[in-house]
């Protein structure tokens, strides 16, 4: 099935605005769009431009993957959905004020990408609950230049060590491209469930990555850097290669080696 450009979220070579995101995916959502849907429940997955939710964002991508959405019937096998609920914008029926709506049409935005660093990471973290700490994000913000390709992949790589640091299933799945090479002749379902087991099942978990380095070609990257990896069952540093694939304006993860 194909999915539609997010121009408001993942949007290169113009401005956007986490904010209008939200506004149009719900818009969407309410209209039955199975790519708004599953990417209105990855925004409340990882608290941006909402507040975290994943009781929202179980019951949104529930939902997409009921509209045929493939990322979203792969998290849906993992993630508990016995309480989801469905946030208020996707069930109320009044739509936004049609110059808020137009606006955003005319205006497709761009976040703007961290600086470079050399260490990028995160500290351990309890258990993720509604009320847990989360990462901040430069919602809102108006940048008048375009992020370059090596920014957006590391931003890329920013959320998926969030993700992966704070227990945060859904979020981390997400980053993987839906082509991702599974290792050693696994099967999909194989390999996320073995993800499953290995996140959720950590008390906590403290990943950082240092000696950073991006190459670009067209629409792929190729990242290599040196991951420090903590948590309270196993601590271990290794070299790293990611392939990442830029799929409709989004930097995902299609090749992960360790070494």
């Amino acid at each position: 099935m194909a999915t539609s450009v997010d121009p408001y979220s993942y949007g290169a070579g113009a401005h956007r605005n986490v904010r209008t995101a939200v506004e149009r995916h719900c818009i969407d959502a309410r209209l039955g769009n199975a790519e708004a849907t599953y990417q209105l429940g990855r925004m409340y997955a990882i608290g941006n431009g909402v507040e975290t939710n994943m009781r929202h964002a179980a019951a949104l991508c529930r939902q997409a993957a009921a509209l045929g959405h493939g990322n979203a019937k792969l998290i849906v096998q993992v993630i508990r959905t016995d309480d989801a609920a469905l946030p208020d914008c996707v069930i109320a029926a009044a739509p936004l004020p049609s110059n808020r709506v137009s606006a955003a049409a005319k205006q497709p935005l761009i976040q703007r990408a961290g600086g470079k660093t050399d260490q990028i990471g995160f500290a351990p973290t309890a258990p993720p609950t509604d009320s847990s700490p989360r990462m901040e994000t430069e919602a809102g913000e108006l940048f008048s230049q375009p992020i370059d390709g090596k920014r957006q992949v590391s931003e890329a790589l920013t959320n998926w060590l969030a993700a992966w640091s704070r227990r945060n299933l859904a979020a981390y799945l997400a980053t993987y491209s839906p082509e991702f090479e599974v290792p050693a002749g696994r099967s999909r379902e194989q390999w996320v469930d073995e993800r499953h087991a290995r996140i959720l099942w950590k008390s906590w978990i403290s990943v950082k990555i240092n000696a950073l380095e991006i190459d670009l070609s067209g629409s792929v990257a190729r990242a290599q850097f040196f991951q420090e990896y903590r948590s309270d069952k196993l601590s271990e540093t290794s070299r790293k290669t990611l392939t990442l694939v830029k799929l409709e304006d989004k930097w995902l993860i299609r090749q992960e080696i360790a070494r």
